[in-house]
This record gives structure tokens, sequence and C-alpha cells, in this order.
């Protein structure tokens, strides 16, 4: 009878998963546009970009602030040479596997650490949903940490396998591989996993559970360690290959400067970090507390203290079982959060509270393992019951917010298809309203970003941008055609004697917000740009 009860609770757990992902495919589908902003479009844009040179990493392409081997591309640019006619399907379908990818490194890594498949399987689910703004940008609709989220569950739950003895090596040899990989895509992976994994394995010798070090220990400090430094040693790697061969900026990590203890806004940035999270987790300040949003952002406040409660008990539980695997899953999590909390109050400038969505998506697998050992059925049933209904009433609330007041409106709509029916297949616009065109045209219509600057007579002209975009769009050689150039009221103002200088032609676009100025030569558009730069 108990291997029929547990069957159900996996049944059932199972459907909720389903569910979950069936909430987010709704919310990408019919919610498409509600957060679509250029930075989501630039994912599509390069996707598209590789599906026609057939690669996953392109020398021609001008990256941001890393070039990352194991990234959203390796989904979407398969999809866009399937379906490139349709943008907005590449973006679903892409977005949804990359979804269903990252439950599926949940439940792995969840199950590593000690965690019931049912467990497993509901906080899985509930890593899918979009609980909060940043969350629903960053994961279900940009996907850009969905892989921090795989990537970081996966080696710990590979690090976890150290402790079994059937297939040891294969694990080890996957860790290994997987390990290397990451250090040479990004930095970030070495902050939200190897370092984490590192320090937890570290912990887990100095304190260990009894007075010598056991097997499983010496296991998981070998693994956690020989991850990281091979870690270390693929960033290494990376930085010197991908610097010769690619182009991007990497400033952002190779130029942040610690921050002195004693320094007066140190409880600033505190409280700045930790505001960033209880948001992140879909707190909304200054909402009636007793209004359905309020009571939700309560809940957000429950279940973080909810969340410390379980990992304390599950920790106090290790003390006397001694389980290795669960005990560095847990520390994992802490030094996450810990790392992750270092970075934002002693680095220089590095605080942006999406670096926290790897932390949140950790702790899915390990809130799965703490309620799987809770011995308490009230506390273990009234806390799965508490995520399950606060993150489904967040998500609930998030959706229907940015359906209803979506990034792209019907305006949005109607000037791309009015950019697509001119027979222009080129323009330039400042960044955000760049590449976020080209996607509302399903890429038929290619929208360069460009920066206004201005020359010594303070004359303000354009500049091609060298941010993501690939280098041929930047060049002034190109074949000569009519372009156009897609500015908002203030700045077609700033650039009026500019646009008189290229005698460009305005043409109607709905709302007051967006302008559209034709000029009849790409030539004579980077002609006069060179005469402004000159001072002409």
């Amino acid at each position: 009878m108990k291997w029929r009860s547990e069957t159900i609770k996996i049944v059932l757990a199972a459907l909720f998963l389903v569910l979950c992902l069936a909430m987010s495919g709704y919310y990408l589908a019919a919610g498409y546009g509600a957060y679509l902003d250029a930075d989501m479009s630039s994912e599509l844009v390069l996707a598209q970009h590789l599906a026609g040179t057939g690669r996953l990493i392109s020398p021609d392409w001008l990256y941001s602030t890393e070039v990352r081997v194991l990234n959203t591309q390796l989904v979407f640019t398969p999809l866009m040479a399937l379906f490139g006619a349709d943008w907005q399907l590449v973006r679903v379908i892409g977005c949804l596997i990359l979804l269903a990818l990252m439950a599926a490194s949940c439940v792995f890594c969840a199950r590593m650490i000690g965690a019931r498949m049912s467990y497993a399987l509901v906080f899985a689910g509930i890593g899918v949903l979009p609980v909060s703004v940043v969350y629903a940008q960053m994961i279900v609709i940009g996907a850009y940490y969905v892989p921090h989220a795989i990537l970081t569950n996966l080696m710990i739950g590979l690090t976890a396998c150290a402790v079994k003895k059937k297939r040891w090596g294969v694990y080890m040899a996957l860790l290994a591989v997987l390990s290397l990989v990451m250090g040479a895509s990004s930095i970030r992976y070495l902050l939200c996993a190897a370092i984490p994994s590192a320090a937890a394995g570290i912990w887990m010798a100095v304190f260990p559970h009894g007075e010598k070090l056991k097997q499983d220990e010496k296991r998981l400090l070998a693994a956690s360690l020989g991850s990281a430094a091979v870690s270390v040693a693929g960033y290494v790697i990376g930085q010197k290959l991908f610097g010769a061969l690619y182009t991007y900026g990497g400033a952002r990590y190779n130029g942040s400067r610690l921050i002195g203890l004693m320094n007066e806004n140190l409880f600033d940035l505190l409280d700045q970090a930790l505001d960033g999270l209880i948001k992140l987790m879909g707190f909304l300040e200054g909402r009636i507390m007793l209004s359905v949003s309020g009571l939700l952002s309560v809940g957000v406040l429950g279940l973080l203290s909810l969340s410390v409660l379980l990992c304390m008990r599950a920790a106090k539980a290790e003390e006397s079982k001694g389980c290795a695997a669960r005990r560095y899953g847990l520390l994992a999590l802490v030094f996450s959060a810990a790392v992750t909390l270092f970075t934002f109050v002693f680095v220089d400038d590095l605080y942006l509270n999406r670096y926290w969505l790897p932390v949140m998506t950790l702790g899915a697998p390990v809130m799965a393992m703490c309620l799987s050992r809770e011995r308490r059925c009230a506390l273990r049933m009234l806390s799965l019951a508490a995520f399950v209904c606060v993150v489904l009433g967040l998500s609930a609330v998030q959706i229907r917010s940015s359906m209803n007041n979506p990034e792209i409106n019907e305006a949005d709509w109607y000037n791309a298809q009015t950019v697509r029916e001119s027979g222009l297949t080129m323009g330039y616009a400042t960044f955000w309203n760049a590449n976020v065109m080209t996607e509302l045209t399903d890429g038929e219509v290619e929208v360069v970003s460009m920066t206004i600057i201005r020359n010594a007579q303070d004359q303000a002209y354009p500049e091609m941008s060298v941010w993501l975009e690939t280098q041929e769009n930047i060049r002034e050689n190109r074949p000569d055609e009519p372009v156009f150039l897609l500015l908002s009221a203030n700045e077609a103002l700033e650039l009026a004697p500019f646009l008189d200088a290229c005698a460009a032609q305005k043409r109607p676009l709905a709302g007051e917000w967006l302008q559209m100025y034709v000029v009849e030569s790409q030539h004579r558009y980077f002609e006069t740009i060179a005469c402004f730069d000159r001072g002409q």
C-alpha cells in the first residue's frame, strides 16, 4: 500500500508540473510582448545570425560582457533554422524547452541530494512560474538565466553523486567536462555554482559529522574542489581563447573593486540586496496589505522565513543522521547565498537583483529535500501548501498585470506592420527600439542599434553601436539602399539638423512617441555622419 500511495503522490506532482508549464506556456503565447524588449530580441537576432552561418558562436557578432558556450543559443539557433519565418513561435517553443530542461535539472539535483520524487516534481513546477516582474523577464520570457539555473543544478547534483558507488567514474567524468565548459563560458557560473560547491565541501571537511572525516565526506570534498579547480582552469582558457577569437566587453567583471569593511554605505548596500531578493520573489511594495497582492506579498516574507526554518531543521536533523549528500546540498545553497550577498555588499558596482536568481532556483531542489526529510507531518503539509498557494497566486497576479499593461502595445504592432509594408529592409534606431523591431517584423526588416553623440560644435548625429550586433551591420561599405531611422520625438528634435542634412523624409506612424524618417541612400546617410564627425 505504501508504494501505491507514493505512486499516487508522484502522479499528482507530475500533473502539477505539467500545469505549471502549461501556465507559463500560455503566458508566453497569449502574453507575447508583455515584457518583450531589445535585450530579449537580441537573443533571437543572434540566433538568426548563427542559423545563417551554421555556427553556435560567431566571430562576427559583437557580444555584450561574455561569450557563453552553454547558453540559450543551443536551443534558439536550431529552432530559428526550422521556424525562422515566425519569431514568436521560435520564442515560445524555445522558452518552453528551456523551462522543461530547467525543471528536469531541478528534479535531478533534488533526487541526488535526497529528495523524494513527488517533492522534486512539485518544486520543479514552482520554479518555472513567473512569480515576479524580473523572474518573468529573466527566466520565463527572456530565458537569460535559465542556463544558470540548469548548470548550477547539474553541478550540485553531479557533485552529490560522488557518494555513489555505482557509475562513480561516469558521474565524475561528466562533472569534469561540465565544470570545464562552465568555467570557459562565464565567471557568473563560477560565482553561482563552482565556488559555493567548493565552499560546501571544505566546510564539511573542517566540520565533519563525527570525530573523523568519513569516506563520503572525503569524496564530496575531492569532487567539489576538483570541479572548482577545473572551472577556474576553464575560465582562464576561455579568457585567452575567446578574447583572441571573439569580440566582447569584460569590463564589468574585470574592473570590479572591493569595498572597505568600514564603508559608510555598508548597511545601505545590505538593505538594497535583501530588498532586491524579496522583490525578486514577488514582494510588491506599496500595496494595500489586505488586498490580494498585499496578502501575497506578506506570503513572500512568510516563505522566506519558512525556507530558513526548514533549512535549519534539516541541518539539525543531519547532525544525527549524517547523510553527506543532503548536508552538502544544504551547504551549497547557504554558500551560494553568501557569495551573492558578498558581491553585492563588498564589490563595487556589481549589484543587480537578478543575480539572486541562481540562488532562488537552487533553493527549489533544496526545499524539496528539506520537506522530504521533515518529520513533523503538519509542518511538512502546511509548508508545501504555502509554497504552492503563494507561488501560484503571485504568478496569476503577475500574468494578469503584465498582460493588461504589455510592453508591446497595439501601436507598436501597427508600427511594425507599417515598417514591414514600407518595402524597406534596413533601418537604425537607438538600442531599445532597434532589435525589438527586428523581432516584431520576424526578421524581414533589420533595425540596427545606434547611439546619439555630439561633435566639437555640439551638433548631434548618430553613431553605430558596437553592442549586440553583427559586425557587418556597422560597416559603412554596405550595398547602397534606402534606409530609415526610428526615433522618439525627443531624439528627432535633437537630430533635426542631421535629418535635414541627409534630406530625410518623415513617414507617419501610430502614436506620438515614435517617428520614422527615410533616407533615400544609405551612402548619403554614412557620408552625412562623416561630415558631422569632422564638424563640417
